[in-house]
């Protein structure tokens, strides 16, 4: 079950999303989502022990040619929900050719 929800954290959640990204640059997509399943079990930990519940922190994130300004996630009419608004449905999964690898 941790598993699945390794899965489809990272297109709800911007520090996940984050991590999956960067393991997937490593090439394995079986450990991106290990990854993200550790980091989900870190969260879990810290809610247990603080006894608060969980919040996405809002992470600045440099905007490019923009004079190293810092922009929010979230900001510009975009939810925190993989860049979309809230009315829009998420892109259709392109079709896996046959042999080729799919991760989720």
């Amino acid at each position: 079950m941790l598993i699945e929800a390794a899965k489809l954290a990272p297109r709800y959640n911007p520090q996940l999303a984050a991590v999956h990204e960067r393991e997937l640059k490593r090439g394995d997509c079986n450990q991106a989502t290990l990854e993200v399943a550790r980091k989900l079990v870190a969260y879990l930990m810290a809610v247990d022990k603080s006894g608060k519940p969980f919040e996405v922190r809002a992470v600045a994130v440099k905007k490019t040619g923009g004079g190293g300004r810092s922009e929010l996630p979230g900001e510009e009419g975009k939810s925190e929900a993989g860049g979309r608004t809230r009315n829009q449905r998420p892109k259709p999964r392109r079709q896996v050719a046959r042999g080729e690898q799919r991760c989720v």
